[in-house]
């Protein structure tokens, strides 16, 4: 856990020395004075004190952090077992060679492409799935509380702490089920008002 705090105060660039990057911790953990292997609990608990420490002193930078998660959650796009295919991310272009979106767009249009469409998509899947929950499933809305709440609960519990979208692949699983539930109420509710206009 002390590892996902730490890399998630280093999602956006700043000046405070936090880094997405499991090398930048094991950095971290030689600079504060230890030596433990990446894997043991010691390294976890030293860069969650040294990232809880840091939190106290700069609460408005932890909340923007967090804030900032909230609509990025929404279009996060998982790989899907294709990050083979794909070249170089954005987020290790704009590291190693400090460049703008459309020059990676220029040095990289297929992986921009799918990683831009699977994002959309995903997005479109949790945005529709309330919009249904809410629009087609008015008379049977409590159909919709499990799978919902179990996808929010995945949300709930990784947004305070760091955004890598593997972490979400369980509740979009959830998501799907509800999108399902809010195409059968469309479905439903359709063939009621067709069967109300058979009888008039």
């Amino acid at each position: 856990m002390g590892l996902t705090v730490w890399e998630g105060l280093g999602e956006m660039d700043n000046p405070y020395g936090f880094y997405y990057s499991d090398l930048r911790a094991q950095e971290r953990v030689k600079e504060l004075g230890y030596n433990f292997p990446p894997d043991s609990v010691e390294f976890h608990e030293v860069l969650l004190k040294d990232a809880l420490s840091f939190i106290k002193r700069h609460p408005g930078y932890y909340l923007k952090t967090v804030l900032r998660r909230i609509p990025r959650s929404i279009i996060l796009r998982n790989d899907w077992g294709l990050h083979k295919y794909l070249r170089v991310g954005w987020a290790d272009f704009r590291r190693e060679k400090s460049g703008s979106l459309w020059s990676y767009f220029i040095s990289y249009p297929q992986d921009f492409l799918y990683r831009g469409i699977a994002g959309g998509l995903e997005g479109f899947l949790v945005i529709s799935t309330f919009v249904l929950a809410f629009v087609a499933g008015r008379k049977k809305f409590y159909a919709f509380f499990p799978p919902l709440f179990c996808g929010l609960y995945f949300y709930l519990v990784y947004l305070p702490l760091h955004l890598e979208p593997r972490y979400f692949l369980a509740a979009e699983a959830s998501f799907i089920i509800s999108l399902g539930i809010g195409i059968d109420a469309c479905k439903r509710n359709f063939q009621e008002e067709e069967l109300r206009n058979d009888n008039t």
